[in-house]
């Protein structure tokens, strides 16, 4: 998810763009919206696939790395 400048005074921060690389249209979902169970992961595997996403090395994400 990535909430965008202009959603967040739109909205008040309820809604987020999911992160992709397509240039198209953002699917746009309610953050706080139910969800199954298999649709969520932790705040860890997040974060990783955040660092992957950019490029990033996953030593420099923060902590004692």
């Amino acid at each position: 998810m990535f909430p965008s400048g202009m959603q967040q005074q739109m909205d008040s921060g309820r809604f987020a763009a999911v992160l992709s690389r397509s240039y198209e249209e953002k699917e746009i979902v309610d953050i706080f919206a139910a969800a199954e169970p298999s649709q969520v992961t932790s705040v860890e595997a997040q974060r990783v696939a955040v660092y992957q996403f950019f490029n990033l090395p996953i030593s420099d994400a923060g902590g004692d790395a």
